[in-house]
């Protein structure tokens, strides 16, 4: 993560995960959304973004799949069976916010 780049709000997570979960952006897109604060410059636990960087985490985590090449391996997909489903995904997305 760049130095400009501001940290997202839990609105914003809040978001990205309902589009997610209803399919108005795909698992590939939210785990793109998700990079720079995962896998970034930045990354790394912050005091006092517990909740957010949890939401993050999870969001980045959807898109991982079983590779069909090597069934006991993940990665983040395609190609392969995602390991979440979208019952799934609602239903972290449910537990994430009572944590609030």
């Amino acid at each position: 993560m760049t130095s400009d780049k501001t940290w997202p709000s839990e609105a914003e997570i809040e978001a990205q995960w309902l589009a997610l979960a209803h399919g108005t952006l795909t698992r590939e897109q939210v785990h793109e959304w998700t990079m720079p604060w995962v896998e970034g410059d930045g990354a790394g636990w912050h005091s006092g973004l517990g909740h957010v960087e949890n939401g993050l985490q999870t969001l980045h985590g959807f898109s991982m799949a079983y590779d069909p090449a090597t069934p006991h391996l993940i990665h983040h997909g395609p190609p392969g069976v995602y390991v979440k489903s979208r019952e799934d995904i609602v239903a972290e997305l449910a537990r994430w916010m009572e944590e609030r």
